[in-house]
């Protein structure tokens, strides 16, 4: 990975509010201070592990079929990750924007690594565009705020595929 962008990422951290936790940039580097090209590339690296894990367990007409989003997470809650119809989840479809958010994640938990979840779900099951917006700090890029019925829905129809080494280089 990128020195500039892992320095940017492991500078992130959470906060609470509501007793939820929210990715915030803590007074340091934030997403938006890591370049949309940056973010691009290492989408695109990220990419080229994840669409094979897709197709392996989807079969190559996936990404025809299906949409999907990815949340990053400390590495030890991906395994057995149990997604709840409840509460709140960031996501997003690059898998840059999700490793950021799973290094904010990560920070002050005794962690392994970061790693992600993709939910994959069949097309026309889940509107997601009432759960997107811009980035706070980065608005060229989108996240998803995953709550209420669009949580219930994808708790319902979507596929939980672990990938705890997405972000392992």
């Amino acid at each position: 990975m990128n020195p500039k962008l892992l320095d940017s990422i492991e500078k992130l951290s959470w906060t609470d509010e509501s007793s939820e936790a929210r990715p915030t940039s803590g007074g340091v580097k934030t997403v938006g201070d890591i370049s949309r090209q940056e973010l691009e590339a290492r989408g695109k690296e990220l990419r080229r592990k994840l669409v094979p894990k897709l197709r392996e367990e989807f079969g190559e007409d996936v990404l025809k079929e299906n949409e999907f989003v990815i949340i990053g997470m400390p590495k030890e809650k991906v395994e057995g990750f149990d997604l709840e119809p409840t509460g709140k989840i960031w996501a997003a479809q690059n898998p840059a924007i999700s490793e950021v958010f799973a290094h904010r994640a990560a920070q002050g938990e005794r962690s392994d690594g970061v790693g992600a979840v993709v939910l994959v779900f069949e097309r026309g099951t889940v509107d997601l565009r009432g759960t997107s917006k811009p980035v706070d700090d980065a608005p060229q890029m989108i996240e998803y705020v995953l709550q209420g019925e669009a949580l219930q829905r994808l708790a319902q129809h979507a596929d939980v595929v672990e990938m705890p080494e997405l972000f392992d280089d």
